[in-house]
């Protein structure tokens, strides 16, 4: 199975939820970490909704944690 990092796509944009839904219909993939938004709510928010653990505030972050 592949890890995916989302780096924005939080669940208010017009493209976040048809790519997570996406990712998930071959179960190939696992997102498994995101900096979804710059808004701290929208977020968490968004983490909250898919089940992600490892949340970003910064997708520097979360590119040098997860490399």
């Amino acid at each position: 199975m592949l890890k995916l990092g989302f780096i924005g796509g939080s669940i208010n944009s017009i493209a976040g939820y048809p790519h997570f839904i996406a990712s998930q219909m071959d179960r190939k993939f696992e997102v498994v970490a995101g900096a979804f938004s710059s808004n701290d709510d929208i977020n968490r928010e968004t983490a909250n909704a898919w089940k992600i653990t490892r949340i970003y505030d910064d997708w520097l972050d979360l590119i040098q944690s997860e490399k």
